[in-house]
């Protein structure tokens, strides 16, 4: 049988550094409900304990640390007080509080965290009445948590200076090989901040260069160049030209006075960088071209320039070397501000390609097709082409371009065969003219021009495939930016109509554990990667999506744009942002919906659900609506939903006799229903039968799938009144979740409520237990306990709160974190 028993822990013998912990939370079961408090008693503890008469040999103790919680079970501080010093003076308490280090006293460490209350001191000689006062003090927060003892015979031994070395060698090397990494990285900083790299750019380094202006590939050029200059930031410009010439030249070969240098640096925007000359007085200082914190090209772990080095066209950019001694090259150095420097490309239209053929300085008021008809002086006077057709001859035999046509290649040059283009920012392309001057065409050195053999500039679609889409022409450079400027990468998620209603992540699944459903664990999704056009209009768009997915051609479809935490369409109050164009579609393009939604990332994550299509201009007049109508059944569960074309001027009956038709035997006959307007889970109205749909707040709402109708069966016993219930975090109070209706007395115990709450929701007893229902009367918010009795009035209603947070906080904070109000229905 049953004996008489001593639990405990006996000790043997003690460690030679003792923590004692004191237990200062506990679980308390006198409280309603149960939970975790802090213990704040008074407990006093000396410098010195003597443990010899609990075990043998044990000894005597030295108070060493002192470990102190401040605050409640909830939340709290620690602090330590420690004697670090205890063998050589004991009387020196240091405090460590996170990282503020101070000293204090032995009352500080010890008496003042005994724990207990707070002594209240009052000054009887102000108020002599205050002596006969009563006043309550108030227990004290802070309490010795941890108390650390070591063996007062072994603290010379436990607390003598520790040599690293004999601990843990590995661990000083690693921190040793850390600190000069360290050091190197702070002599790198300071160094950067002194010093600055010149990164040097040849023409022949640019030639060949694809594709638009992109200044990372002006950075690859000088990536794997081991001949980098650095200079300290106060050097001046002639030192930089110096530097570079000498180690560019040979035999004294090309001249300094043959040099121009241009900088990388910004123009009209902190995106937009271009080549600008380095100019100004020889002593002015490298810092000034310094780029800015705003700029691409600035890196402040790598500060440097990127500087393009000029020579003139009498040497070869290959080489450096003079074409022919006879020949007298250009003098560049300084820099005229008559002269620009022009960043010349050529475009391909058969190989879609824009290549880059070099730099080409020009007199401002010379005209453009100089590059076209001036001589280069490369080979013999006879045989020498111009500028550009040299440039574009190696480009065709090495197949990077096409040959070029005979009017292109004739001597005189056919002027009318070339087209001429300035490459805008953002990929634009200005037409501009080849018998015009540089200065009349408004060019500055660092522009881009664009060359090109003459091509109809018409606009027109090359292939309009319902298909796949249209396909516009490419046979220009501005056809052929335009492209490029108007390309999205489209990533579409494909939801399933009949997905369930989400509000909060949370769907009406019949779970109401302390794990919430989300509606898009189970929905199945569909994702593709397209391509698109922003010149597409919205009937393309449409087309397109339909035969990707496998849909009707006429098949209506819903777009959201990148819905925040992975919700669906039914989970947002945001508007598709193609429903309103639906009978524009094919007059306003992508490109005007992103414009006006501010839709500029080139990369889209974009939401569809495809709907019943609407009857021709049923938008425009207003005659038909989309609705949707969500079935729940007693339990609160969604059942099963619909999405409906209905005329405007449908009463409610005839939405539910609808609902009836569709539901067939799932629906028992006779059961009366009701039809509550959701309006995101914050408002509901309980819909008049005789009421017109066009009468209720659908009319202002256009995504249909959030703001839905809920049929279900209308059960409220007669003399009893319909209370609201919702769902409610307990920590913050704000509702989330399905509210629902539930039939109850005026006036009854809220144990009767709990019971009536079970029951409708099915739920077990350790699940309902767990809630906390709480009632809402004019802004009070009283806790109610079963044994209470409760009274509803006309604005009563009730919160469910979980022990659990809420599963979406930012879509409930979105809400407003108001409580569900039910209206009357009209009448």
């Amino acid at each position: 049988g049953k004996q008489k028993a001593k639990k405990g822990i006996r000790f043997k013998r003690f460690p030679p550094v003792l923590n004692i912990h004191l237990k200062r939370f506990e679980f308390d079961f006198m409280r309603d409900p149960p939970e975790q408090v802090k213990v704040n008693a008074h407990f006093e503890f000396s410098k010195t304990i003597d443990l010899s008469p609990f075990a043998k040999d044990a000894g005597e103790y030295t108070l060493h640390s002192v470990v102190v919680h401040s605050g409640d079970v909830n939340a709290g501080h620690y602090v330590a007080h420690v004697r670090p010093a205890l063998a050589v003076d004991e009387d020196k308490w240091v405090k460590f509080d996170d990282e503020v280090v101070t000293f204090c006293n032995e009352y500080s460490a010890m008496q003042e965290n005994f724990g207990g209350v707070d002594t209240v001191i009052n000054n009887y000689f102000l108020d002599p009445k205050d002596k006969d006062r009563a006043y309550h003090c108030p227990p004290r927060t802070h309490s010795a948590y941890i108390l650390v003892y070591v063996r007062t015979e072994l603290i010379q031994q436990l607390l003598r200076p520790v040599d690293p070395e004999e601990i843990n060698p590995q661990l000083v090397e690693k921190c040793r090989l850390a600190a000069k990494k360290q050091e190197e990285r702070q002599r790198e900083r300071l160094e950067n901040q002194t010093t600055i790299k010149i990164r040097v750019v040849l023409e022949r380094q640019l030639h060949g260069m694809l594709g638009f202006r992109d200044v990372s590939m002006i950075q690859q050029l000088t990536e794997d160049d081991e001949e980098v200059l650095k200079l300290q930031r106060t050097q001046t410009v002639l030192e930089l030209r110096e530097k570079i010439h000498s180690m560019l030249s040979k035999d004294g070969r090309p001249k300094l006075s043959d040099m121009a240098l241009f900088v990388l640096g910004g123009q009209y925007s902190h995106q937009s960088t271009q080549f600008k000359p380095v100019v100004g007085h020889v002593g002015t200082k490298l810092s000034r071209y310094t780029p800015q914190y705003s700029m691409p090209h600035f890196d402040p772990n790598d500060p440097h320039l990127n500087v393009l080095a000029l020579f003139s066209r009498a040497y070869d950019p290959k080489t450096l070397q003079l074409f022919s001694e006879a020949q007298r090259p250009s003098c560049l150095d300084p820099w005229d501000d008559k002269m620009t420097m022009l960043l010349v490309k050529y475009f391909c239209p058969e190989k879609q390609v824009l290549v880059t053929l070099g730099a080409y300085y020009i007199i401002k008021s010379q005209e453009l097709s100089r590059m076209l008809c001036a001589p280069y002086p490369s080979g013999s006077a006879p045989d020498a082409l111009p500028w550009v057709q040299t440039k574009l001859r190696p480009l065709v035999a090495d197949g990077v371009i096409a040959p070029l046509t005979e009017g292109c290649n004739a001597v005189p040059v056919k002027f009318e065969e070339w087209m001429i283009f300035d490459e805008g920012e953002e990929k634009q392309a200005i037409r501009k003219k080849i018998r015009s001057t540089v200065a009349a065409e408004q060019l500055e050195t660092g522009d881009t021009v664009v060359l090109q053999r003459a091509e109809s500039e018409e606009p027109q679609i090359e292939e309009n495939d319902p298909v796949k889409g249209p396909r516009y022409a490419q046979r220009t450079f501005a056809q052929f930016a335009a492209r490029a400027s108007s390309a999205l990468d489209v990533r579409v998620l494909l939801h399933d109509s009949s997905e369930p209603h989400s509000l909060d992540g949370v769907a009406a699944d019949g779970a109401y554990d302390d794990q919430s459903t989300s509606s898009l664990q189970s929905a199945e999704i569909v994702e593709r990667e397209i391509k698109m056009d922003s010149r597409w209009t919205l009937g393309n768009v449409n087309t397109v999506l339909a035969h990707e997915f496998g849909l009707p051609s006429n098949q209506e479809i819903w777009l959201w744009y990148q819905l925040q935490n992975d919700v669906g369409p039914s989970g947002t109050p945001a508007d598709p942002i193609n429903v309103g164009y639906m009978d524009t579609q094919n007059e306003v393009t992508l490109g005007e919906v992103k414009k006006s939604f501010r839709l500029d990332k080139a990369a889209w994550t974009v939401h569809a659900v495809a709907v019943p299509p609407l009857p021709p201009k049923a938008s425009i007049d207003n005659t038909f609506r989309h609705v949707c109508v969500r079935y729940f059944d007693s339990a609160v569960t969604e059942v099963a939903n619909f999405i409906l074309v209905v005329p405007w001027a449908s009463l409610v009956s005839d939405l539910v006799e609808e609902v009836r038709k569709r539901m067939g035997d799932k629906i028992p006959s006779g059961l009366p229903l009701r039809v509550v307007e959701m309006s995101g889970g914050r408002q509901a109205n309980v819909l008049d039968p005789a009421q017109t749909l066009s009468e209720t707040g659908l009319a202002r709402m256009a995504n249909a799938l959030h703001f839905c109708l809920r049929v279900e069966p209308a059960e409220q016993v007669e003399g009893e009144v319909l209370v609201p219930f919702s769902r409610a975090d307990r920590l913050t109070g704000s509702v989330f979740g399905h509210p629902f209706l539930l039939s109850c007395p005026s006036k009854t115990t809220v144990g009767d409520l709990r019971k009536r709450v079970q029951d409708k929701l099915k739920v077990p007893d350790p699940v309902i237990q767990r809630w906390r229902l709480v009632k809402h009367d004019c802004g009070k918010t009283p806790l109610l306990k079963d044994e209470e009795v409760v009274e509803f009035v006309s604005d009563s209603r009730v919160c469910l709160e979980y022990p659990h947070p809420c599963p979406s906080r930012s879509s409930m904070v979105s809400r407003g974190a108001k409580a569900l109000v039910i209206s009357k229905p009209k009448k």
